[in-house]
């Protein structure tokens, strides 16, 4: 049971959204005022410009902090976005972009369109 009287935690995982990019000076993205409103501490890693994938990522690196009684909160992409591996250790991931050179050949590679993306994307929600 999620407790309100600060034992459980909120944890946010998703982009822009997630993390309020853009948000005027001063003002709480949805978690913190979600975290404010069930006086739950907050942790939040939403990374702005990150897709579904990269999300799930997160939170299964993530998970093995996360307790039964605590409230987990999945910002969902609304696009397309997609994500391969950095040059960084191998638990790290870098966005592709629609507006990137290597989108479109990545795009042909594995004969995507829009349904390809809400495939996997449903399947990252599953």
């Amino acid at each position: 049971m999620i407790s309100t009287d600060g034992t459980s935690t909120l944890w946010s995982f998703g982009d822009s959204w997630g993390v309020g990019w853009n948000l005027p000076e001063h003002h709480q993205n949805y978690s913190e005022v979600l975290s404010e409103k069930l006086n739950m501490p907050l942790c939040n890693h939403s990374e702005a410009g990150i897709s579904l994938g990269e999300i799930a990522h997160n939170f299964v690196r993530k998970s093995s902090g996360i307790s039964q009684d605590d409230l987990v909160l999945v910002t969902v992409p609304p696009d397309s976005r997609w994500y391969k591996p950095s040059e960084h250790p191998i638990d790290v991931l870098k966005p592709i972009y629609s507006t990137d050179p290597e989108y479109q050949k990545f795009v042909e590679l594995i004969h995507g369109n829009t349904y390809w993306f809400t495939w996997h994307h449903s399947l990252f929600l599953s």
